[in-house]
């Protein structure tokens, strides 16, 4: 059975999905298998003005939201000085790949996730993704806001990878979901990232203190406050060179079990 390698986005509080998470830096720059769905299923689509996306998609309604996302994690980039003419693909299905769903993941468990395997990122279709997920980040609506940040999201672990310096190597989880989510708040509209603040400050767990925080245990135990403590941290000087060592290779993986 192919092994579990990926980077997913939760949907839930929960450590049931740990199995599978790679925190050690490793070859990622193999030959990439070809896309596992029936590609007759599947239409070629594509972002305005991003000529290097290419979307494998069986719904074009979702098309336009996810080019939003990708947009919103290549600006935010772009912002820094980072540019990238590397292939982002996303592939849009209703069912997760046969080699993922056999190992017990589907979605109404992740709401997306980028196989290191291919690089490619995966996402259900929006209308699929409104009657499925329950709640959004910190407990908001899953609406349209909230989908475009999961693309967002996803595309900034591609990105991540796009921009790692160790090239053809993995950045470690924890290194990726807090690049990922600090992008992804940061880039949400305005009242939805309010909104964001408002429900994780009521929760009074306060943002990270040190990057010794910053875990992939935590992260397996409570995804969402992982994100929010993520993204306060990175307005911080400590939490911006964080942010840059971490894309530099120059951070250590943290063992899941040092928690």
């Amino acid at each position: 059975m192919k092994s579990l390698c990926l980077i997913l986005t939760f949907f839930l509080f929960s450590n049931a999905w740990a199995t599978g998470f790679k925190t050690e830096i490793s070859d990622v720059c193999g030959d990439r298998p070809e896309i596992p769905y029936d590609m007759s299923e599947l239409q070629l689509a594509s972002c305005e003005g991003i000529p290097q996306v290419h979307i494998y998609t069986m719904d074009l309604e979702s098309v336009e939201l996810v080019c939003s996302g990708i947009e919103r994690s290549l600006s935010f980039f772009n912002k820094q000085g980072r540019t990238t003419n590397r292939i982002i693909d996303v592939v849009i299905n209703d069912h997760v790949p046969a080699h993922i769903e056999a190992q017990g993941y589907n979605w109404n468990m992740i709401f997306g996730f980028v196989d290191n395997d291919d690089l490619r990122l995966y996402l259900p279709p929006v209308g699929m993704a409104m009657s499925t997920w329950k709640r959004g980040l910190m407990e908001t609506e899953v609406d349209h806001e909230f989908y475009v940040s999961i693309a967002a999201h996803e595309t900034t672990h591609i990105l991540n990878q796009h921009f790692f310096a160790p090239d053809c190597k993995l950045m470690p989880s924890e290194q990726q979901e807090f690049i990922a989510y600090s992008v992804q708040v940061a880039t949400m509209n305005e009242s939805r990232r309010k909104e964001v603040i408002q429900n994780f400050n009521e929760r009074r767990w306060g943002p990270f203190q040190e990057e010794s925080d910053i875990n992939p245990s935590y992260h397996l135990i409570n995804p969402h406050g992982f994100g929010l403590k993520s993204y306060f941290f990175f307005q911080t000087p400590k939490g911006e060179d964080y942010f840059e060592r971490a894309l530099q290779g120059l951070i250590a993986p943290i063992p899941v079990s040092e928690f």
